[in-house]
């Protein structure tokens, strides 16, 4: 509104001192032309104007058309109204208004302009003056006003889309949450339902007996409590911004390692993985939380199953992952890699952040939200390491994680 509100005044201003140099110019027309006629001008009414660009002038005598011209330029040029302009003269004899020119100061589209100008009553000898560019002329004038207000213009529908995206973008959030709060809802009762019905399997008698049923119903029971403890846990991070609050212990990291291997070699029997490894430390204990600790191995490794190539495998050609731990650089690599379907290099940058998946079209395979990786990078970032991800498309993924050696508890 104040760009507005300038630019209207900046065209005012021009406006009235267009005017002003106008008016000043046909006087001393007028007065000059009185002189070397002789004659008298009226003392007041001399110049009239008809309309925004057309103006009057009551000369009260006989006027020379040639004479009028050369004044008219002489004046312009003195002025510096450096546009085109016509003049036309009334004849009191013919009772008519006889046009007489369409000039500029360099003579450029003469002939464009010439119109049939309107007759002014009232007076007996007088001229009429018109500029046919007056507007333009005046834009021109301001040409930079207007290119500033044009970009105050586009800069404030900037803002106010960016407002918009803001608001559709809280908007999201809040469904979001509440999507989030229902599939926690959702998780948790059936979760529940699993663990009470795995503990009585478990604790009855007739299974007690069987080993094999035995195990079974103690691998129900400890895969459903640790998947109630992950849907507590990553859901809580959709829910809120907040980061993870750690429970921090001493944890021999290569024996955690060793048991989240077996554990995962275990639940992925049926797929015939083999997590082959390259530990090179015999022994390193940090300051972590071993349970986050442990499910960002497991996801890692999940991953490698997930997005394993689409062949059938067996004990002679079972689904490899390699687990590789080992100093270098002064500090702890540890390193998983598979020999999956990789990842697209343009999609690398993102494939850490919250609810990204690698798009795949109407193909939805591989079941997920898009919060695996997510929260591995969270964990890694908690505990002080870095992580990095190298991967190529039908070779396989390498996930790298960075241990300061400082971090030894």
């Amino acid at each position: 509104m104040i760009q507005a509100y300038w630019l209207y005044s900046n065209w005012q201003l021009r406006n009235n001192e267009f005017d002003e140099k106008v008016t000043v110019a046909l006087r001393n027309v007028a007065e000059k032309m009185a002189k070397h006629s002789n004659s008298e001008l009226p003392k007041e009414g001399l110049i009239k104007k008809l309309a925004s660009n057309t103006y009057v002038v009551n000369y009260n005598n006989f006027i020379d058309p040639h004479i009028l011209e050369d004044f008219l330029l002489r004046e312009m040029a003195e002025i510096s109204l450096d546009t085109v302009f016509e003049y036309a003269l009334y004849d009191c004899f013919s009772e008519e208004l006889v046009h007489g020119d369409c000039c500029t100061l360099d003579k450029e589209h003469h002939d464009l302009y010439k119109t049939k100008l309107v007759e002014f009553e009232g007076f007996t000898y007088y001229f009429i003056v018109r500029f046919p560019n007056r507007n333009s002329f005046l834009l021109n004038e301001i040409w930079i006003f207007v290119f500033l207000s044009f970009l105050s213009l586009v800069a404030v529908l900037a803002f106010l889309f960016a407002v918009k995206t803001i608001y559709q973008q809280k908007k999201l959030s809040e469904l979001q949450k509440d999507f989030v709060n229902n599939m926690t809802h959702e998780f948790k009762t059936p979760l529940s339902s699993i663990r009470i019905a795995s503990k009585v399997l478990e604790n009855s008698p007739e299974i007690q007996e069987n080993d094999r049923l035995l195990k079974y119903a103690r691998i129900v029971n400890d895969q459903s409590s640790r998947l109630n403890s992950q849907v507590e846990n990553i859901l809580e991070v959709v829910r809120s911004e907040k980061k993870f609050v750690l429970q921090k212990e001493p944890i021999d990291l290569v024996q955690l390692l060793n048991e989240t291997i077996k554990l995962e070699e275990n639940r992925f029997l049926y797929k015939f993985l083999k997590v082959s490894t390259d530990i090179r430390v015999d022994r390193f204990s940090i300051y972590g939380d071993r349970y986050h600790l442990s499910n960002l191995m497991s996801n890692i490794i999940e991953n490698a199953v997930k997005y394993a190539k689409p062949k059938e495998y067996s004990i002679s050609e079972p689904l490899l992952v390699e687990v590789a731990f080992f100093k270098t650089n002064g500090s702890l690599e540890l390193r998983f890699s598979d020999e999956g379907i990789g990842i697209d290099e343009k999609h690398q940058k993102l494939i850490f952040n919250k609810f990204y998946r690698v798009p795949t079209g109407n193909v939805h395979d591989v079941k997920g939200f898009g919060l695996g990786l997510y929260y591995v990078r969270n964990i890694c970032e908690l505990h002080g390491w870095t992580i990095r991800l190298a991967s190529q498309i039908d070779v396989g993924t390498d996930i790298i994680m960075g241990i300061p050696l400082d971090l030894k508890s």
